[in-house]
């Protein structure tokens, strides 16, 4: 369930736009990356406690099982995330683009992590440059699951949290079955320093 968003009108349709070029340019490396039109829809800005985050991943579920990898950034004192996942039948679209047969575990998470590094790694550059505020990827990305029903997901790293800004869009690819979510993960206690920033930009 979403609560209510801890920002003025102003600064959500700030952070709105901050959040649409962003992930757009990672639909772009996306595009690229596969060399397929890539549908991009507008971003949706919610706050939510962290046991909802898979309602955060709910357009990639479709009934198939999913996969996600996390990359975890550091913002000035803060933290997040930007986890990537995909369903099962956009591993067979992703073999096809990249010829690399997915014939085990290992290969499937090699595959979703460049996938996190093409589109999560872009998107969180541009955040920085349009933001100015350095978001360095904190480690490589991390599979957190694969191959599972999207009800029995769960991200222990949040977990801690007493509530998360997520910022969500659901990548399509034209006439392909891949179904892809990009989702970016704010703490509750970067609230106030993102409010600081966005009436920065507001000036």
């Amino acid at each position: 369930m979403s609560l209510p968003l801890p920002f003025t009108e102003d600064q959500r349709d700030a952070l709105q736009e901050v959040i649409n070029v962003a992930m757009g340019a990672a639909g772009e490396s996306l595009a690229a990356f596969a060399e397929v039109f890539v549908q991009l829809p507008i971003p949706v800005i919610r706050y939510i406690e962290p046991g909802d985050l898979k309602s955060a991943l709910s357009a990639v579920d479709e009934g198939e099982k999913v996969s996600v990898v996390a990359q975890r950034f550091s913002s000035d004192a803060n933290e997040g995330f930007a986890l990537v996942a995909i369903t099962e039948s956009s591993f067979r679209d992703l073999s096809e683009f990249t010829g690399r047969e997915v014939t085990n575990d290992t290969v499937a998470a090699e595959l979703l992590t460049d996938l996190s590094a093409t589109i999560a790694t872009t998107c969180l550059n541009r955040l920085s440059e349009m933001a100015e505020v350095p978001m360095t990827p904190a480690e490589s990305p991390e599979v957190v699951t694969l191959h599972s029903p999207l009800n029995e997901f769960s991200f222990a790293d949040i977990l801690g949290w007493d509530a998360v800004v997520s910022a969500e869009i659901n990548y399509h690819l034209e006439n392909h079955p891949f179904n892809c979510d990009l989702v970016l993960l704010f703490p509750e206690s970067g609230v106030e320093d993102m409010k600081m920033r966005l009436d920065a930009l507001l000036a």
